[in-house]
């Protein structure tokens, strides 16, 4: 499946009701429901997903190259997983890059 969640800050649970969305469309057929998982061996979630670090770049910065330590306390979507029991029975491949973050000028 590829989507393009909502962006801004702030937004991870309604990026997660919009992804339980179309998981449900997914998930129906025209007269009869039948399971995702039994349709395909595998489902892919591709695409701009949105989900945020919850902290700005300023404060972070100082800290970006512990970030990988942190996903369970700001990362929305290890939340939203993990906490929240969403996206279940997917897998999120391991993270191996830094956060990002919309460029601030001054």
């Amino acid at each position: 499946m590829n989507c393009h969640l909502a962006s801004g800050p702030d937004l991870g649970f309604r990026r997660s009701e919009m992804f339980a969305t179309a998981l449900s469309a997914l998930s129906k057929q025209v007269g009869s429901e039948f399971d995702t998982d039994g349709a395909a061996d595998f489902n892919f979630i591709l695409g701009d997903l949105n989900y945020r670090f919850k902290t700005t770049y300023q404060k972070h910065i100082k800290r970006v190259e512990e970030s990988k330590n942190m996903l369970y306390d700001l990362d929305e979507l290890t939340y939203e997983r993990m906490i929240n029991n969403k996206y279940p029975n997917y897998n999120e491949m391991p993270i191996n890059f830094y956060p990002t973050y919309k460029r601030e000028f001054d």
